[in-house]
């Protein structure tokens, strides 16, 4: 006669296993991922070896002290032989200002030539020896190496200097009635200068012996200007040519007596116009491009070549689609030859190299919803659209979030959140995945590019800066919960000095013999020897209204009472675990990272009763 609790089979075998670890969802998996991967799970993060992942990084405080108001804009500018700073849009008692800070210090207040709007979303980009900034409203500026903020642009002058012929007290003339002498005055200093300021009216010289007395020569409100251009046209000169340059912004007479063939200085650059409120900026083709103004809304317009300050407003845009529906322009991004310029409702992208062959052409209808949602590295554009999330890398879109790779899931996610959930949402890279962050649900969610996948991280940001060469300050980003802070995203092994609790839920297991019972007896981890460290598991058994649990723990180092192999620790399950179905979680509290390869639960059929013989 047999015992009672003999099994029919004594082969304990995997009744539901996890790993290698997939993503938050493998209804379309690819081929290396189990099936019965897990459904959910939070803070863990891949690592270069197959099939193992880590506990994330957490958060650790970036600056000194907080923000003294809610942050609308961040960006980290470089400074060759001087410290880099980050940069901060910050509303301050129902004003917009500007504060920066160095990696670990106070912010400080900097110094604007006007009050800005509050609340305006700010757009950053860097060229040459600038940092630009616009907030689509106020006057755009611009901030130099020694973190004074001017102006973007030098209006030009706008009143013309009188002048008045002699034919004596130089060496100029004689001129025709089509050739006689005008000048106009340009506003600069020594690394920037205005457009072609308002021309005098004609005077004329007998002889060759003649000059010309210059007076009201306009002076500037604007503190940037140090110094004026005086440029000559007439005589046998076919070209505006520099006569001399008053350094000052006081003086407004000056005697031109040179002889044409004398005039020997910089050809006139006409246009270097002051650019308007953009919505968004971006360094491309070693210009800056702006996309968006309060009187053009769907144009994208371009610096002049190597002269980011200066802006050609009568042929320098780009037209890209009308504003039919509120399409208009949201945010722009550069992938290597290839400006993608983001509206409401609509993709452009401008192609060329110069500024005769700079073009936009519409490429899909798919808009953005979140100019924060754009991020670009690898060659590539991530954002989020109402219809998802997409990638680009110049041949066509792909989405992200609808029923290929890991992604039924993250369509779950979207399509629970409001208008104002995605226009919160903030994307940016790191370590080769696309974050984006919801900070009006306090997470995170990012796709790993290497295996196609989401992964989700408990905590989230309202701005953020990437930079992809900084080690150890890769990503800033403003804390979702307490207002002001500024972070440094995956840095130490705690959250903010707090423990990281990472955990995965695995599917129910879907057994063939699903009418009969079975035994579940061994929880077991395979993961390297990492003393101090241990995987609590929670395993269900039926789960449901009559549902087992049964909480335990493995240690992840060599304990002979359970380590059974090679990187495998197991623990007994109590033999009251007995049903059809079991589900399991897995959770880590730790201060450090810790890496778990696989998990699993064995048993075997549930025993069967024999009859006497």
């Amino acid at each position: 006669m047999a015992k009672r609790d003999q099994h029919t089979n004594d082969y304990w075998q995997e009744y539901l296993s996890v790993g290698p670890f997939g993503g938050l969802d493998t209804t379309t998996a690819p081929f290396y991922v189990a099936a019965q991967n897990f459904v959910d799970g939070e803070n863990f993060v891949p690592n270069t070896g197959y099939g193992g992942y880590y506990t994330v990084k957490g958060r650790k405080v970036f600056l000194a002290s907080p923000l003294p108001g809610p942050c609308t804009g961040l960006t980290k500018m470089s400074r060759p032989g001087l410290p880099d700073v980050y940069i901060f849009a910050v509303t301050v008692s129902g004003q917009g200002q500007l504060y920066y800070a160095e990696a670990g210090g106070n912010p400080t207040v900097m110094s604007l030539p006007e009050t800005l709007t509050p609340n305006r979303q700010t757009s950053f980009a860097s060229s040459g020896m600038w940092m630009f900034m616009t907030n689509g409203t106020d006057t755009p500026l611009k901030i130099d190496t020694s973190l004074n903020v001017t102006f973007w642009g030098i209006v030009a002058p706008t009143v013309a200097p009188t002048a008045v012929a002699s034919n004596t007290g130089g060496a100029m003339g004689p001129t025709t009635a089509q050739s006689g002498y005008v000048y106009c005055v340009t506003f600069g200093n020594a690394n920037q200068e205005s457009s072609q300021g308002a021309i005098s009216s004609p005077v004329y010289i007998t002889t060759n012996t003649g000059s010309v007395a210059l007076s009201n020569i306009q002076t500037s409100t604007d503190p940037q200007v140090t110094e004026r251009n005086i440029y000559r046209l007439g005589g046998s000169l076919g070209q505006w040519r520099l006569v001399t340059t008053l350094h000052d912004n006081t003086t407004t007479t000056y005697t031109d007596t040179l002889a044409d063939v004398a005039v020997d200085g910089q050809l006139l650059t006409i246009d270097r116009d002051p650019p308007p409120a953009f919505t968004a900026i971006c360094e491309h083709q070693e210009r800056i491009f702006g996309f968006g103004s309060p009187d053009a809304p769907s144009t994208a317009y371009f610096s002049n070549f190597g002269e980011p300050y200066g802006f050609n407003l009568a042929t320098g845009t780009i037209p890209c689609g009308e504003n039919s529906f509120g399409d208009t322009a949201v945010q722009l991004a550069s992938i290597g030859s290839v400006l993608c310029c983001h509206k409401v409702r609509s993709f452009y992208a401008i192609y060329g190299t110069t500024d005769a062959d700079f073009q936009s052409i519409k490429l899909f209808d798919i808009g953005t919803v979140s100019a924060q949602s754009v991020a670009s590295a690898y060659g590539q554009v991530w954002w989020l659209s109402n219809e998802g999330i997409y990638t680009f890398n110049g041949n066509a879109p792909t989405q992200l979030s609808d029923g290929q790779y890991q992604t039924s899931n993250i369509k779950s996610v979207l399509d629970n959140l409001d208008l104002f959930d995605k226009q919160s949402s903030v994307g940016f890279i790191y370590d080769r995945m696309y974050h984006l962050s919801f900070p009006t649900i306090l997470k995170t969610y990012y796709w790993d590019i290497r295996t196609q996948q989401w992964w989700r991280l408990g905590f989230s940001c309202t701005q953020a800066y990437f930079d992809l060469e900084t080690p150890g300050a890769n990503v800033i980003a403003l804390d979702t919960q307490s207002p002001g802070s500024v972070d440094n995203w995956f840095q130490t092994g705690t959250d903010l000095g707090n423990t990281i609790t990472s955990y995965l839920t695995t599917r129910v297991s879907a057994d063939p013999s699903s009418n009969a019972t079975k035994r579940y007896r061994f929880a077991a981890v395979e993961a390297p020897s990492q003393p101090g460290q241990k995987a609590n598991i929670i395993v269900t058994v039926n789960p449901g209204d009559e549902q087992i649990v049964y909480p335990t723990a493995v240690n992840l180092y060599s304990d002979p009472a359970q380590f059974t192999h090679a990187n495998v620790y197991q623990v007994d399950l109590p033999d009251t675990l007995v049903g059809v179905e079991v589900q399991f979680t897995l959770k880590v509290f730790s201060t450090e990272q810790v890496t778990v390869n696989r998990a699993a639960i064995l048993g075997t059929i549930d025993a069967v009763l024999r009859n006497q013989s």
